[in-house]
């Protein structure tokens, strides 16, 4: 079962920013970026716990916070809060 995706609006500028920045230097990375992420962001939907928890101190995110680290991504994360809508941020 595949569960809904909500970006944060800040999540995908970051996502635009960051490819922006890498096809600067190499249009494929950028688009091998990009395709890593979405390929993350299906896979989190359908296993939403997926990834290790991740220790906040924020109040309404502690115990729920999970983080996953995007395959072939030198420098990408995505952190998601898992329920019936993922939230990836």
């Amino acid at each position: 079962m595949k569960y809904p995706v909500r970006r944060r609006l800040a999540a995908q500028e970051s996502l635009e920013q960051i490819a922006i920045r890498i096809a600067e230097h190499d249009l494929e990375a950028a688009y091998r970026f990009v395709d890593a992420v979405e390929a993350s962001l299906s896979l989190l939907s359908e296993m939403p716990e997926a990834g290790p928890r991740y220790e906040t101190e924020n109040a309404a995110l502690a115990g729920r916070l999970r983080k996953w680290i995007i395959p072939r991504a030198t420098a990408g994360i995505c952190f998601s809060t898992p329920s019936r809508t993922a939230s990836f941020t």
